[in-house]
């Protein structure tokens, strides 16, 4: 059974790609490798990716995902029709506090 939304397409705002200039270069690696494999089937998604939907944020259909192994760095985006929109990128505990 597929786990999470059909993804075809991604859409960076301002915001991401202000904070993607902060990543350092190896976490930029291994978040094309992430976003890459968010387009993927999803019943064929690898789980490392832990996407999942946040609840109790003013805008309902945030997601986030993991962009490294041990989890230290995260993306949050959101969703419209088959377009991840890209909001945000950067360690752990500043996506969980403020993904929109």
């Amino acid at each position: 059974m597929p786990v999470g939304p059909i993804i075809r397409r991604v859409y960076p705002l301002e915001t991401f790609t202000t904070s993607w200039q902060e990543l350092p270069g190896e976490v930029r690696e291994k978040a094309i490798r992430a976003i890459t494999a968010l387009k993927a089937d999803p019943a064929k998604r690898p789980q490392s990716l832990n996407l999942r939907q946040l609840e109790g944020f003013k805008k309902q259909n945030i997601w986030t995902l993991d962009l490294t192994e041990d989890g230290l760095y995260r993306c949050s985006f959101s969703i419209d029709g088959e377009t991840a929109i890209l909001r945000r990128v950067g360690p752990y505990d500043e996506i969980e506090a403020y993904p929109e």
